[in-house]
C-alpha cells in the first residue's frame, strides 16, 4: 500500500510534506524587542540562534559596547525581510544549527564601531570636552 492517497493533489502534497525542510523562524517582535531592551546582554543573539555572538555579547557587558551594538542591531533587524503577515504572523528565519557558532562580519563591523564611539567619548571627556 502507498504512503500517497489517489489523487494528483494528495500526491504532490504528500510529497512536499515529506521532503521539505523544516526552516526554524522566530517571532520578530519578540527579537526586536528583545534586542532594543536586552541587546546588552545579546538576548536577541540567542534567540536568532547566534549563540557565539551572544556569548561575546555576555563577555563584553561590563564595557559597554554591547548596548550600543545591541541598538545597532535592532536597527539592521528593521530592515531584514520577514516571513508571514501582520504583527504577531512575522517571523525572522533563525540560524542553521551548523552555523551557531560562526560570527558574522558585520557583527564584528558593529563590535569595532561601538569601541571607537565609545574610545572617543572617553578621550572627549578626559580632555574635559564634556564640560560647559
Amino acid at each position: 500500500m502507498s504512503a500517497f492517497t489517489d489523487s494528483p493533489a494528495g500526491n504532490r502534497r504528500e510529497f512536499l510534506r515529506q521532503t521539505s525542510v523544516m526552516i526554524q523562524t522566530v517571532n520578530r517582535l519578540t527579537v526586536l524587542t528583545a534586542a532594543l531592551t536586552l541587546g546588552g546582554l545579546g538576548v536577541h543573539k540567542f534567540l536568532l540562534g547566534a549563540r557565539r555572538e551572544g556569548l561575546i555579547y555576555l563577555a563584553l557587558v561590563w564595557t559597554g559596547i554591547p548596548v550600543l551594538c545591541g541598538v545597532m542591531d535592532f536597527v539592521a533587524l528593521l530592515m531584514q525581510p520577514a516571513i508571514g503577515r501582520g504583527l504577531g504572523g512575522r517571523r525572522l528565519i533563525k540560524r542553521h544549527i551548523a552555523d551557531m557558532d560562526v560570527v558574522e562580519r558585520g557583527t564584528w563591523y558593529r563590535m569595532l564601531a561601538s569601541a571607537l564611539l565609545m574610545a572617543l567619548l572617553a578621550v572627549g571627556y578626559a580632555l574635559g570636552l564634556g564640560k560647559v
